[in-house]
């Protein structure tokens, strides 16, 4: 299934409905040239033409290539640029819309701490369980979610994870990115935290932080994984809450 994820608008948005947490890709284009279409055709013309954008954003993101897409995103030049997105284009800051966009930092940091869960390895250098629910399009629920109890590195991942969604409640509602309540939507977070965050939970996992976490299990099957175009430039990582 070939979808299309935009970077960084962030036009993600929340559902609660019990309690579980899904993090859905949902097609918004089938080219990343449709994309565009939003701003000025001066600012789609700066951004065709900077080299720099396009290789920091668009790529195919799935369980067997996601050791070369977490490089590549948490390489120091694409977090420079993450950093700045309106420098390398001035033509765009005469696009309400782009500066808009641009200056919402909560979207970068709401797609920052999903691919900081997403890019963890435990000891041994798999995807972390959890993660790998979610790429796959799955849902991390109140009866899996201590999967992640095996490992330090995918718990510790799994609780920054719901933490920031549970933390950053108030300024992803005000951004549009949450279309519940989020009372309930906080509630919900605290409730899948709670599983994990405890005794029981640290008890089981294995100390694996000091291990190589560059490492990648990159066996799975092509049939369980997600392709994902994945564009820096208007961010649809759409999340949902089941």
């Amino acid at each position: 299934m070939k979808l299309s994820t935009l970077l960084l608008s962030l036009l993600a948005t929340s559902t609660v409905y019990s309690h579980s947490l899904e993090h859905r890709f949902v097609i918004r284009a089938e080219k990343s040239d449709d994309l565009l279409n939003m701003y000025t055709e001066e600012c789609r013309n700066a951004i065709k033409e900077n080299k720099d954008y396009y290789s920091c954003m668009i790529y195919d993101f799935n369980l067997e290539n996601r050791k070369e897409v977490c490089d590549l995103y948490f390489s120091e030049k694409c977090q420079n640029f993450l950093k700045d997105m309106v420098s390398p284009v001035p033509a765009c800051k005469n696009d309400p819309l782009f500066m808009q966009n641009a200056n919402k930092p909560i979207y970068i940091d709401n797609s920052h701490s999903a691919m900081k869960f997403y890019c963890i390895n435990d000891g041994e250098g798999n995807v972390c369980p959890g993660a790998k629910l979610l790429i796959e399009g799955k849902s991390v629920t109140t009866g899996n979610i201590d999967q992640n109890c095996s490992s330090k590195k995918c718990l510790d991942g799994m609780m920054d994870y719901i933490k920031f969604k549970r933390d950053n409640s108030e300024k992803l509602c005000e951004a549009g990115t949450i279309t519940s309540d989020c009372q309930e939507f906080k509630s919900i977070m605290d409730k899948l935290l709670g599983l994990v965050d405890n005794d029981e939970c640290r008890a089981k996992a294995k100390d694996d932080t000091k291990t190589d976490d560059t490492k990648t299990n990159t066996t799975s099957s092509g049939a369980n994984s997600i392709k994902v175009n994945v564009t820096l430039l208007v961010f649809a990582l759409i999340f949902s809450l089941f």
